[in-house]
């Protein structure tokens, strides 16, 4: 940058002003790059871009033996942990962790509070009163249609008929005499 080598490095802003205009650049230009040729010997660009350093790299092994030792643990549950340590992170860079790590929390098939003696005890009692219930006295609520698509203008293809049947076929017959319609 001559213009910056011309001016001699430290000048004011009436000879940085004839800098600007004599090369062409805003007065903000010839006065930062020779700021920065004062600061660092150069007016070479700084680096731009690149990744962050990884602030959990070097407590992978505690995060490793702490899943390990409470495998429901939760991000919260771990992000305070490490604060504990003096680790100060957010939810997100943990959860990036782990993902990055593949160290993912999977449900199990088998709920923690199953294992507990009064869930137990309850599921237990539920299956040995299964077998008096009267099928014939169920009741079947399908609630499918309050959730899949409510609200978004589609249309069940079937109707109700008078005993309860859905089947596509017998509910148009039911329709189109019902209706008058061929």
């Amino acid at each position: 940058m001559t213009f910056v080598t011309g001016g001699g490095g430290g000048f004011g802003r009436r000879i940085a002003g004839r800098v600007a205009t004599r090369f062409g650049v805003s007065v903000s230009s010839v006065v930062k790059w020779s700021q920065r040729l004062r600061a660092t010997g150069s007016v070479a660009p700084g680096k731009m871009g690149g990744h962050r350093k990884r602030v959990l790299e070097p407590h992978r092994a505690f995060i490793v033996e702490e899943i390990g030792r409470t495998p429901h643990l939760t991000l919260h549950g771990l992000k305070d942990l490490l604060a504990n340590r003096g680790v100060l992170v957010s939810h997100n860079a943990v959860w990036q962790f782990l993902r990055r790590e593949g160290l993912r929390f999977k449900k199990t098939l088998l709920a923690l509070e199953q294992a507990r003696a009064d869930i137990a005890r309850r599921r237990r009692r539920w299956r040995s009163l299964q077998g008096n219930l009267d099928p014939g006295r169920l009741v079947f609520i399908d609630e499918t249609p309050a959730f899949a698509g409510a609200g978004s203008g589609s249309r069940p293809t079937w109707r109700r008929c008078a005993a309860g049947d859905r089947e596509a076929s017998a509910c148009a017959a039911l329709l189109r005499t019902a209706t008058g319609a061929r």
